[in-house]
C-alpha cells in the first residue's frame, strides 16, 4: 500500500504484476492502484493468440475478458 500512496502523491500511475487472487484485485482497487496484470487477469498467451484477439475486437477495444475469461 505504501507504493500506492507514494506514487500518487508523486502524481504517477501504478501497474501492479502477479494478481492472482480476487481479494488481491480487490484490494488493489480499493487503494487506487491504475492497472493490473497477472494469472487472474489472463495466463500467458502465445503472441499469435494475441493478436488474434486483439484484432477480433478492432481498434482500442480490446475484450480483456475475451482473453481472461474471469473477469
Amino acid at each position: 500500500m505504501a507504493i500506492l500512496l507514494l506514487a500518487r502523491e508523486v502524481g504517477r500511475r501504478t501497474v501492479a504484476e502477479g494478481v492472482e487472487t480476487t481479494d488481491q484485485r480487490d484490494f488493489l482497487r480499493r487503494h487506487g492502484c491504475d492497472a493490473m496484470q497477472g494469472y487472474l487477469i489472463s495466463r500467458p498467451v502465445p503472441a499469435i493468440a494475441f493478436e488474434e484477439l486483439f484484432l477480433k475486437s478492432g481498434p482500442g477495444k480490446l475484450d480483456v475478458a475475451a482473453i481472461a475469461g474471469v473477469i
